[in-house]
C-alpha cells in the first residue's frame, strides 16, 4: 500500500466500515467490523486497533461519514456527531497529521475543526455521499442502498441526488428512508400476522427472530455466517428455524425444516412488497421518466428482485468500481464507505 491510498469509513451503530482505494480506483482492501456503540466509544478503538498496521499510516486521505450518532449513548445528535467527529479524528491522526475529510451531505466535506454548526448536515448523511458518487455513472435512477437495518430511496436527477427530504425524519416522512433491513431487523417488524399450518396465524409482538434468519432460511445469506442472533445462539437452518418457530408460538419440531422455509419466502416476499410500496410512492413524483435501479448494501439481492417486481433495469453497485471481483462486491456492501473513498478525488 502507498501514500497514495484514500480511505473511505462509514461509522454505524452497529458496524464500522472501512473500504480503501488506491491511486487508480481499485479497490484494495473492504472490512465490516462490529461496533455496538451503544456499549461505548471504545468499541471504536478497538475496531480500529484491528485493522491491519500500515493501512491509516499509508494513507493520503480519510473520508468520513456516518449515521452512528443515533446511538443512544447520545443525548442528541448534535452531540453523537461532535464525539464522533473528536474519536475518528484522535484515533487516525495518531502519529503523522493526516487529510480527515467529514461527509456533510449537500456541504460537500468539512474538516474536523468546521463541524460545529454543521451538525445537522453530517448526520446520517452516508446515503448522500453513495448518491453523489453513483450520480456520476448513471445521471438518472433509483439507488436502493439496503442494509443490515434500514434502506434508503435515492432518486437521482440530472446526475445529482434529487431526495425530497434531507433528515432522517423528512426522509422518512417521503418514505426515502424505510427502516427495515436484511439482518438486524425483527421479523414483527415486518409481518404482523403468517400463513401457518393452514391458518392466518397472529405472531407474538418478541425479539425472537430477525430478517437474518429469514434470508439463511432462503438460502440468501449463507448458513452458519456467524451473523448476529436475537438469542446469541448459532445461525445453522436450524438455529434459524427454530428461532422463527418461536414467533408463531410453536417448537422447531411441530413442523418440518422445509415448511420453515417456507414461511421464511413469506416473509422475505412482504418485506419487498414494503419496500415496494415505498419505491412506488417515490416513483411516482417522476411518472414520465425512465429511471433504472441501481443496487447496493447488504440486501442487493433482494433490490434485484424488486427491479424484476418493477420491470425496470438493474445495475449493481459493484459495476461502477473495480478490483478483484470479492473486493468489488464487499466494497458494494459497504457502499458509503466506498464512495467516501472515491470522492476525495473528484
Amino acid at each position: 500500500m502507498t501514500q497514495e491510498n484514500r480511505i473511505g469509513w462509514d461509522i454505524g451503530g452497529a458496524h464500522l466500515k472501512v473500504v480503501v482505494l488506491d491511486q487508480d480506483d481499485s479497490v484494495i482492501f473492504v472490512d465490516q467490523i462490529e461496533t455496538p456503540l451503544w456499549k461505548g466509544l471504545d468499541v471504536l478503538d478497538q475496531a480500529v486497533e484491528s485493522l491491519p498496521g500500515g493501512l491509516i499510516k499509508n494513507a493520503k486521505s480519510h473520508g468520513v461519514t456516518m449515521t452512528g450518532e443515533l446511538a443512544d449513548i447520545f443525548p442528541d445528535r448534535i452531540t453523537g456527531v461532535r464525539e464522533l467527529v473528536k474519536k475518528i479524528t484522535t484515533l487516525l491522526d495518531q502519529d503523522i497529521p493526516r487529510k480527515i475529510n467529514i461527509y456533510a451531505g449537500e456541504k460537500g466535506w468539512l474538516s474536523p475543526a468546521a463541524i460545529e454548526g454543521n451538525e445537522s448536515q453530517i448526520a446520517s448523511a452516508n446515503w448522500h455521499a453513495t448518491a453523489r458518487f453513483i450520480a456520476t455513472f448513471k445521471p438518472q435512477g433509483f439507488l436502493i442502498d439496503m442494509g443490515s437495518t434500514t434502506t434508503d430511496i435515492i432518486p437521482l436527477i440530472d446526475g445529482k441526488p434529487d431526495s425530497s427530504g434531507l433528515s432522517d425524519q423528512e426522509r422518512l416522512q417521503k418514505d426515502e428512508l424505510v427502516y427495515t433491513g436484511v439482518n438486524r431487523t425483527s421479523v414483527t417488524a415486518v409481518v404482523s400476522s403468517l400463513p401457518f399450518a393452514g391458518e392466518w396465524q397472529k405472531i407474538a409482538a418478541e425479539y425472537f427472530s430477525t430478517m437474518a434468519d429469514i434470508y439463511c432460511l432462503t438460502e440468501d445469506i449463507p448458513e452458519n455466517a456467524g451473523f448476529t442472533t436475537a438469542d446469541g445462539k448459532g445461525s445453522s437452518l436450524f438455529d434459524c428455524a427454530r428461532r422463527l418457530a418461536r414467533v408463531t408460538g410453536s417448537d422447531l419440531h411441530e413442523a418440518e425444516l422445509a415448511a420453515w422455509q417456507e414461511l421464511a419466502h413469506y416473509i422475505s416476499r412482504q418485506q419487498m412488497r414494503n419496500i415496494s410500496e415505498s419505491l412506488s410512492r417515490v416513483k411516482s413524483r417522476y411518472p414520465s421518466v425512465e429511471m433504472p435501479i441501481i443496487g447496493a448494501g447488504a440486501g442487493k439481492f433482494l433490490i434485484r428482485r424488486l427491479a424484476e417486481w418493477h420491470n425496470t433495469p438493474y445495475y449493481d453497485f459493484a459495476d461502477f468500481i473495480q478490483g478483484d471481483e470479492m473486493l468489488t462486491q464487499a466494497a458494494a456492501i459497504c457502499a458509503p464507505a466506498t464512495a467516501c473513498a472515491a470522492l476525495q478525488k473528484i
